[in-house]
């Protein structure tokens, strides 16, 4: 009869990190590899819960000990682990590392203790665990399962999470997914959708990435978008904003690489410590590669240092063709990518990307948690999640467009403001709108025009001299000049009203609200304050 087998989950260890994905070494070098690499995710209330079972068989000719270093989600916790003895499952128990290894090494018999079956799991780092099973009999296979909990990323409707790319090792096997959510809702992996609960392969990492020779010493992710273009002449220029969090922005270098393969450097491992970064630069498009450019772009998002972690939360692309011409579409990504931990191997780059959408909510879910830890200390975590979409778009909407005209603002915040119109207007073609600015006085300075002309018509506005700034913020003003210009208008009726919040030291809300209209005849009315940098508002 075999001796009874224990799992050990370690609490605390800090060791040194390990470069690559995920590692698997026989500690008396027999020929042991992985042959089963499973991973079920549920997701409930935001939350995923990751049991990744993992079987291990030994081809030598002697029990041997696998020790296996994991790469982790972002984010992700361990907090489970149970081995498996013939059909019976052993639960681990949660101690403290040091004590976790004496028992373990007292249970194995690598001392001078007999022998039973433990397998041990700890934490390295922040995205790193190690796992020691014991003994595996040579021809025989020993499994065992960990359990992950991980933070989603909620955004348009889905949650996100990401699981690292199998390395490129011979001992270790791809992960297949069993994607299960309490809400029956739709699932997907590496943005395809698959059948629910049913084992399914990840896809190969993108071939661009192996193509480009890329330093063996950092990770990457390289997120593509196809931009159109519409325009007689080719492009010129393209727009690139990027909102990337990271832990540690000195070790990021991010890159766009154009349709023709050649790389822009847009940010080179600057700001040292500091957190995040934020990209907002319109880029010169080489005269030889104009007439490519519309065609597939790719953001190459580098981190060349270990015991961090990061996501490109969103990025978006704009063709230009000459200044103040014509504007292509701007298009975005669809979902946050992870950024894997450095370094990893070429072949393993990136990770696997899991999405499963939220069930309908009316506008939005909150959920509140709190964990005491002593009588005067607690961590606090509040999630929301909006609706992807709010309420249906009005039809026939008459839309005011109320710009902020005062000398607080520089000419990138006045270009944000179009821009913010423009994207405005693409969500509703069969508004008509009318344009107000404001500073000291309020002006209309275009009657109501069709949606479908609102690009030429904000383009002639800036290059004829109609935003010209001046002294003053009647805030105010602007909004009555909108209320009397909609007052006779016809289906619903909206007020965007644009400010820099730089306002007089005498203002008051009042001041605002006096100029509206009481009862059901009130427009609805979004007060917007636009940034020239970020990826928002």
């Amino acid at each position: 009869m075999r001796p009874a087998a224990l799992a050990l989950l370690a609490c605390i260890s800090l060791l040194p990190a390990r470069a690559g994905g995920d590692s698997l070494r026989a500690t008396l070098r027999q020929n042991l590899a992985e042959v089963s690499h499973r991973v079920k995710v549920e997701i409930n209330r935001g939350i995923a819960t990751l049991q990744v079972r993992r079987t291990f068989a030994n081809r030598g000719s002697r029990h041997d000990e696998a020790h296996l270093v994991i790469k982790t989600p972002p984010g992700a916790a361990a907090t489970g682990l149970r081995i498996r003895a013939g059909k019976r499952w052993y639960d681990g128990e949660l101690m403290r590392a040091d004590k976790a290894r004496a028992m373990y090494e007292k249970l194995t018999g690598m001392g001078k203790f007999r022998p039973k079956d433990p397998a041990l799991l700890q934490w390295i780092w922040a995205d790193e665990l190690e796992l020691y099973v014991f003994p595996i009999a040579p021809g025989k296979a020993s499994t065992v399962e960990y359990t992950l909990t991980v933070p989603t990323e909620y955004q348009d409707g889905r949650y996100y999470l990401s699981y690292p790319r199998a390395s490129d090792a011979d001992n270790l096997v791809m992960p297949s997914f069993e994607l299960d959510t309490a809400y029956g809702t739709e699932v997907f992996l590496d943005d395809r959708p698959v059948a629910p609960r049913e084992p399914t392969i990840g896809s190969r990492p993108s071939p661009l990435l192996v193509d480009l020779g890329l330093e063996s010493e950092a990770s990457h992710v390289a997120p593509s978008l196809e931009l159109p273009w519409a325009g007689d002449e080719p492009p010129r220029r393209v727009h690139v904003k990027a909102d990337i969090r990271h832990t540690y922005r000195g070790d990021l270098r991010v890159q766009l690489i154009t349709p023709a393969k050649r790389r822009i450097t847009l940010f080179d491992r600057r700001g040292g410590g500091d957190n995040d970064v934020a990209i907002d630069k319109i880029v010169t498009i080489a005269n030889r590669e104009r007439g490519k450019a519309p065609g597939s772009w790719t953001l190459l998002v580098s981190d060349f240092a270990g015991k961090d972690v990061g996501m490109v939360r969103r990025w978006s692309l704009q063709l230009l063709g000459k200044p103040k011409g014509k504007r292509g579409k701007r298009i975005k990504s669809s979902s946050p990518i992870a950024i894997p931990d450095a370094p990893t191997s070429a072949s393993g780059v990136g990770m696997h990307r899991v999405a499963i959408t939220a069930p309908s909510i009316s506008t939005m879910a909150a959920r509140l948690g709190q964990v005491a830890l002593v009588r005067a200390h607690q961590f606090t975590r509040l999630e929301v999640d909006v609706a992807d979409k709010l309420r249906p778009l009005p039809k026939k909407a008459q839309v005011v467009f109320v710009l902020d005209l005062s000398r607080s603002l520089d000419d990138e915040e006045v270009t944000a403001q179009l821009e913010l119109a423009r994207g405005y207007l693409s969500h509703v073609p069969d508004a008509e709108f009318a344009v107000v600015g404001y500073a000291r006085h309020a002006r209309l300075l275009s009657g109501f025009t069709k949606a479908k002309k609102g690009p030429k018509l904000l383009d002639r506005l800036a290059r004829g001299g109609a935003l010209r700034l001046s002294n003053g913020s009647a805030l105010e003003m602007g909004l009555r000049k909108a209320e009397r210009v909609l007052a006779s208008r016809p289906g619903p009726r909206r007020i965007v009203l644009l400010t820099d919040s730089l306002l007089r030291p005498s203002w008051k809300n009042q001041d605002a609200l006096a100029q509206l209209p009481r009862g059901a005849s009130q427009p609805l009315i979004h007060v917007v304050i636009p940034s020239s940098g970020g990826s928002g508002v």
